[in-house]
């Protein structure tokens, strides 16, 4: 872990100037730009939001600048992504006694116009069952009269045929109470659904849960020590499959309670969203006490420092750490209610849950004691009554958990981002880069007798500098990992260099990780599976494919669509900023142009999981697989070239005048 630390801006930026729609296309079109008199400006976030560029790498941020995302390397994950990471998915099938996990968290659909996505209309006592309170930290919503009130409780008349509902505008914050049938049909929202980092289930103690990942120290989760001992436990699901190199955990201060005395920390690869669903969850212990704790208030666990914490490859690659989404925490002991002795005065001082046993003791003639019932000890003489010890309650606290992870993996957001991910068959790949553990992309053996199929190419979407690579998967034979910058052969062909050691190529794998020293300034990346003779027809697993890269990119572009002028014209200055000489250090920004008149119209088919067909495809579809059409604009014949790259701002537009089109 202990590697140089390359943290670069980009070297070239390039910027194409222009927006992004037809200004007679649509009235309500989005456009990257905006007319005002006689100039073209993009000085706003929403105009660069429609912008073309490899967005997994480019931000946008809300006061209009555009910069390069800086990606890290070993960092904690709790701390850095909670607030702002989300994974997108599908809304979980609620059934039964079912109930969401905790960190997934919901928001209405939204039309094009902002108007509410609604439901077909189903009974309310349906949709009570099967949405209220079934997703915790989430509403459940009515609409009435256009607004969106949300249902606070419910109550069922005795006959079964009308529901009384209390509700709240979330917006005026006023409550009232509503009479609906049972039966009433009615259009319920549509919601969008995101993955967030935090904690997912507990045993016990909700309500305290989500302690444990504020950031605060002085606030905790405890198990229910009257609870039995299965429901002491806590889970954080981090969203995604994280290669995990540690796990810290902080117990409270010593004035707030005590750590866990006997525990265990475990990870798994996966997540469910149903909370039922984790029976599944494949968990291995990664870390555990080995003795009763009572001092420690900051426990480590770690690929470096603790035996089996990492994955094994045999010793054959740089792989360290752990494939992990979820991780959790177990209690195995407790003192419950005899912490440790203290006087009675101090006993007197604590707060009612504060307080501890009592014990008490019969003394015998001799004056031999040993511990009674409370019962028998209040009905024995004077004499006979032994002494008191007085205990405070263990509190088993714990304030805070910390989870480093392997840097930002390019992968889960490639291919949404401008990337792509492609295979020579017919197979799908998407399932290897989704940082999701539940889907894999089957690939089969590559054999040099037919050298151009099974492989499998990566276009990040821009030059980056690659300095790990990363494979998780059931098994495979080997490998083979090829890159290029995006410079070309005579012939128009990439220019591919091997950057996999030799002995990659076979004895097999289930964990491989390659890093680079220094790191590879690529934007495509070939991987193959060397087969031998008697793999002829097999298909290989590839759970994640994990590519790292550490700081800015190298190179990335962002091109505008066509804006419509609004006639031919001759153009006058470009202006931009900051100006040259104003970056940091290393780092250039390239505005270029071009013009044309001519456009062509393309229209693209797709099904109704996103995959894009034919025609003559998309007409033999039955009704419920028809997905969207989608009507775009290319360029025609005529266009001109890029310019070349503006010196100064107030340059003049050297792209050909008199022409309707400009980006």
């Amino acid at each position: 872990m202990n590697r140089k630390h390359y943290s670069r801006w980009s070297q070239v930026w390039v910027l194409a100037f222009g927006c992004l729609a037809l200004q007679q296309a649509s009235a309500q079109a989005p456009l990257g730009h905006r007319l005002q008199g006689d100039r073209i400006i993009v000085d706003k976030a929403s105009y660069w939001r429609h912008w073309t560029g490899p967005s997994h790498v480019v931000d946008v941020h809300p006061d209009g600048t555009v910069k390069p995302h800086f990606f890290r390397h070993v960092y904690n994950i709790i701390a850095e992504d909670r607030a702002v990471f989300a994974k997108p998915v599908d809304q979980p099938g609620i059934r039964k006694a079912d109930r969401a996990i905790m960190n997934l968290q919901r928001t209405p659909t939204l039309e094009a116009d902002g108007s509410l996505t609604l439901s077909k209309a189903e009974q309310l006592i349906k949709f009570l069952n099967r949405d209220f309170k079934r997703f915790p930290g989430n509403h459940s919503q009515i609409p009435l009269n256009g607004r969106l009130l949300t249902i606070v409780d419910t109550t069922l008349s005795g006959d079964g045929k009308t529901v009384s509902l209390r509700l709240r505008d979330e917006r005026t914050g006023v409550a009232s109470t509503r009479e609906f049938g049972a039966k009433d049909k009615i259009a319920f929202p549509v919601y969008d659904y995101v993955q967030r980092v935090g904690v997912s289930r507990v045993g016990s103690n909700e309500a305290l849960a989500p302690h444990i990942v504020d950031g605060d120290r002085d606030t905790f989760w405890e198990p229910d020590l009257a609870a039995t001992p299965d429901k002491w436990w806590i889970e954080i699901d981090l969203a995604r499959a994280i290669v995990v190199e540690k796990v810290v955990l902080h117990f409270v201060d010593e004035t707030l309670g005590d750590p866990f005395r006997q525990f265990r920390v475990m990870l798994a690869p996966q997540q469910k969203l149903i909370q039922a669903q984790s029976r599944v969850l494949q968990f291995k212990v990664v870390g555990q006490t080995r003795a009763p704790n009572t001092d420690q208030r900051t426990m480590a666990f770690s690929s470096a420092d603790t035996p089996g914490f990492s994955e094994d490859d045999g010793g054959r690659t740089e792989w360290t750490g752990r494939m992990a989404q979820t991780v959790r925490i177990l209690i195995g002991d407790s003192k419950l209610g005899r912490a440790h002795q203290i006087d009675k005065a101090a006993w007197d001082a604590l707060t009612v849950d504060e307080r501890g046993d009592i014990l008490y003791y019969i003394r015998d003639d001799v004056g031999f004691e040993e511990p009674v019932e409370q019962a028998i000890y209040e009905s024995l003489p004077q004499e006979q009554q032994g002494r008191k010890e007085y205990y405070i309650r263990e509190r088993p606290r714990l304030a805070e958990v910390e989870v480093w992870g392997w840097g930002d993996n390019l992968s889960p957001k490639l291919i949404d981002g401008g990337g792509s991910v492609s295979f020579t068959g017919p197979e799908v790949p998407a399932g290897g880069f989704d940082g999701d553990w539940n889907t894999t992309f089957r690939m089969p053996a590559w054999f040099s007798n037919n050298p151009t199929a099974g492989i499998l190419t990566v276009d990040i979407g821009a030059r980056v500098w690659l300095d790990a690579m990363r494979l998780a998967v059931p098994s495979i034979p080997g490998y083979i990992t090829e890159v290029a910058d995006g410079s070309r052969d005579p012939n128009g062909r990439l220019r591919w260099r091997q950057v996999s050691l030799p002995d990659r190529m076979e004895g097999g794998f289930k964990r491989a990780a390659d890093l680079f020293d220094p790191p590879l300034d690529i934007r495509f990346l070939n991987l193959r599976l060397p087969g031998i003779a008697r793999t002829s027809g097999f298909f290989y697993d590839l759970t994640e494919v994990l590519l790292y890269t550490e700081g800015f990119v190298s190179q990335a572009s962002l091109v505008s669509d066509i804006i419509r002028l609004p006639g031919p014209r001759n153009f006058g200055a470009i202006r931009w900023d900051p100006p040259p000489g104003t970056h940091p250090p290393g780092t250039t920004a390239e505005v270029r142009t071009r013009t044309g008149d001519l456009l062509v119209q393309q229209i693209r088919h797709f099904d109704v999981n996103g995959n894009e067909k034919t025609k003559e495809e998309w007409d033999k579809l039955i009704s419920s697989w028809k997905g969207p059409i989608d009507t775009t604009f290319a360029l025609g014949s005529g266009w001109s070239p890029w310019r070349q790259q503006y010196l100064q701002p107030g340059d003049r537009d050297r792209s050909p005048g008199l022409r309707n089109y400009q980006q």
